[in-house]
C-alpha cells in the first residue's frame, strides 16, 4: 500500500473519561488498524467515542469525506458505521429476543419503514 494513501479518519488528542487520554492516529485508505491493551486501558473508550456512545472531553475526529463525528449510536448507524463491542453478551445482544430479531437490528429502521 502506498504511504501516500489518503487518510480516511484522523483522530487528534482524543480524551474521554475514565481512561482515554491524548490519543492520536490516522487511518489511511486500505489500512487495517489494530488496538491492543489491558482491560481498562482505554481501548473500549476509543470505540465508544467513535461510535457516539460516549462524548469526548477533548480532541477531534475528522473523516475525509467531511461528515461529522457521530454524537449518538443512531447517528453512527445512519453514517453506516458499526460497533462490535468487546462484551457482546451484555452490550451487543437483546438476550430476551430471538436470534432472528437480534440479527435484524442493523437494518431495523428499514424493516420498520417497510411495514408502514
Amino acid at each position: 500500500m502506498p504511504g501516500d494513501a489518503p487518510a480516511v479518519l484522523s483522530v487528534k488528542n482524543l480524551a474521554a473519561e475514565p481512561a482515554l487520554k491524548n490519543v492520536s492516529f490516522e487511518l489511511r485508505a486500505g489500512e487495517i488498524l489494530g488496538f491492543a491493551g489491558l482491560e481498562g486501558s482505554g481501548i473500549d473508550d476509543i470505540f465508544d467515542v467513535l461510535f457516539g456512545l460516549r462524548t469526548a472531553t477533548s480532541g477531534s475526529i475528522a473523516y475525509s469525506d467531511g461528515r461529522p463525528a457521530p454524537v449518538s449510536p443512531y447517528q453512527a448507524i445512519k453514517q453506516r458505521l458499526a460497533l462490535v463491542p468487546a462484551n457482546r453478551r451484555d452490550e451487543g445482544l437483546l438476550t430476551s429476543w430471538s436470534i432472528r430479531y437480534n440479527a435484524s437490528l442493523p437494518v431495523l429502521d428499514r424493516l420498520l419503514f417497510a411495514l408502514e
